[in-house]
């Protein structure tokens, strides 16, 4: 005849607790998200003691019946789901319209940067071109061309370089 095995009480104990309440939590858990007005559910213990949950109870054994109610959404509760819905709507919107205006002025700082160093690259050129040319004149009402002194041509240069140094920075 085999020898049997010891029991251990520590573990079957455990176990029987750890399965209780993992059937409890669902069971909770079920109670909380079903969406019909009633819920028929039965408790019973087997022969090892180990108390069970279900919808249907097991033949031949005693089973407590539970009438669960369960919970539906109200009216008020669905009004305040669809105003949280449009707020996140409005939400997306708003964020998207900031989004969109972020693009435009990015692009709109690209465009006049863009600008600004084609005009600084005009300037500098316009500067080395007023290095190369000796005399610098201009037409008065009659049509003549009038020459400006050196000391004129060279205010008229530094005048051009002043500007270059305003607007584009140093180089």
């Amino acid at each position: 005849m085999p020898k049997p095995k010891p029991v251990d009480l520590q573990n079957i104990l455990l176990s029987r607790l750890f399965n209780g309440l993992l059937i409890g939590s669902l069971l909770v858990v079920a109670l909380f998200t079903s969406s019909s007005t009633y819920a028929q559910a039965y408790k019973w213990v087997d022969a090892n003691g180990q108390v069970h949950y279900g919808d249907q109870p097991p033949a031949k054994v005693k089973a407590e019946a539970l009438h669960l109610r369960e919970t539906q959404a109200s009216d008020a509760t669905s009004m305040q789901d669809s105003e949280r819905i449009q707020r996140q709507r409005q939400l997306v919107q708003a964020l998207e319209k900031k989004r969109q205006q972020k693009k435009i002025a990015k692009q709109v700082k690209k465009h006049q940067k863009t600008k600004m160093l084609k005009a600084c690259k005009q300037l500098k050129g316009r500067i080395k071109h007023s290095e190369t040319i000796n005399r610098y004149y201009r037409y008065d009402e009659n049509g003549e061309a009038v020459y400006y002194s050196d000391q004129e041509a060279d205010q008229l240069r530094q005048r051009l370089k002043d500007t270059y140094q305003k607007k584009c920075g140093t180089g």
